[in-house]
């Protein structure tokens, strides 16, 4: 967060999510004037401001900052294969996998993968898969894809069982999601 005391009303607050479920608590971490945290924070908040992170050397920064944490024993250290193991699912959660193969493709038993990465992310692979993908499609959606369209992007060939996951992490139809969330006009 940063506060201008000039202008009392306008601030910069940035939340980052930097590891599914590992983080149960909000941490606050004080950026000391000259501390290399302060520099990197600072140098976000720039980057940030200037285009929305959206450029390459943001995320490289971001991950400079997760990495800085870690160090700091800040944030837990994820096992070795876990990000790598995300970043997987997160490249292709639109294609049909099981979690028999992720964990054969990481050389893991598919018992001991599934302990690992709960244990890492307090998500079962499974759920994680099918939160990504129901993250994906909360975006698809918004973009006035159809409920259908949506379903084969986010890897579901049955819009039915897509239309039923959907509705059990938030609790409402694509259909009505789509309408209600829509931005006006």
């Amino acid at each position: 967060i940063h506060h201008d005391p000039g202008y009392p009303i306008d601030c910069f607050w940035w939340h980052m999510d930097v590891f599914p479920a590992v983080i149960s608590d909000l941490i606050e971490l004080e950026a000391e004037a000259g501390s290399s945290f302060r520099y990197l924070l600072e140098t976000l908040k720039c980057y940030f401001m200037e285009n929305g992170g959206k450029a390459a050397s943001f995320h490289s920064m971001v991950y400079a900052l997760v990495e800085y944490c870690c160090d700091h024993n800040w944030i837990p250290q994820p096992d070795g294969k876990i990000p790598q193991i995300i970043e997987y699912i997160d490249t292709h959660y639109n294609q049909s996998m099981s979690i028999e193969e992720i964990s054969r493709h990481f050389n893991y038993t598919k018992e001991h993968f599934i302990r690992l990465f709960q244990k890492a992310t307090n998500f079962t692979p499974y759920q994680y898969l099918i939160y990504r993908r129901m993250r994906e499609a909360e975006k698809l959606l918004l973009q006035n894809m159809s409920v259908k369209e949506t379903a084969a992007a986010v890897g579901y060939q049955d819009a039915k069982v897509f239309a039923h996951r959907f509705k059990q992490l938030f609790l409402i139809a694509p259909s009505q999601y789509k309408e209600f969330y829509q931005p006006m006009a």
